[in-house]
């Protein structure tokens, strides 16, 4: 399996070397910018391959509205929040495969007593947390300050709307698994904040 995603994982950086060398000898780019370029769409390539897996989890385990919603949740925030990142593109597949299926888990073996109380206060901590913590600067892309407070401003505006949703199917009587999904990716996403700081 492993050595499956490892040829995978080395097959989206091959294409993506060859989508900057297209661009550049169509002259859509400039040479200085092609690792620029390179890098940018294997970011993009190892997203899509990161999301396909996770919805084909989804479906595998007849959950496919739980992988939506943790897709919904993890990556707008995580965005502009930054936070832990791996080393390897391997290792964040692997690593974001891991949380959806700790997830899965979580959903499926919590009492409902730990549901109902991680419902409503976890999305309430981990906007605070990630308000007062949030975004982590990345040494390796500094932000300028008019940058940072962009991020900023934009990532508070996601975790209003993200929570204005768990508010809104919570008010409308929606099975807790949903909500649960969407608290608990909100938690783990300020978690990987907060092993950054």
């Amino acid at each position: 399996f492993f050595v499956i995603i490892y040829q995978v994982i080395f097959m989206l950086e091959y294409i993506s070397k060859l989508s900057a060398l297209y661009l550049s000898r169509r002259k859509v780019i400039k040479n200085k910018d092609l690792n620029i370029y390179t890098y940018g769409f294997e970011l993009l390539y190892s997203t899509i391959f990161i999301v396909s897996t996770i919805i084909i989890i989804g479906f595998v385990f007849r959950t496919p509205i739980t992988s939506f919603i943790f897709l919904l949740y993890f990556y707008p925030i995580r965005l502009y929040s930054g936070g832990f990142h791996c080393s390897t593109y391997l290792r964040c597949y692997l690593c974001t495969n891991c949380i959806f299926i700790m997830v899965l888990l979580l959903i499926n073996i919590l009492p409902n007593s730990i549901c109902s109380f991680l419902c409503i206060f976890l999305p309430i901590l981990s906007t605070i947390y990630l308000l007062l913590k949030a975004p982590v600067i990345n040494k390796n892309q500094p932000l300028s300050k008019i940058q940072l407070k962009r991020t900023k401003k934009k990532m508070t505006i996601i975790l209003i709307i993200e929570c204005f949703i768990i508010l809104f199917l919570f008010s409308f009587g929606v099975t807790s698994k949903i909500i649960l999904t969407a608290s608990l990716t909100m938690g783990i996403v300020a978690y990987m904040v907060k092993i950054t700081n």
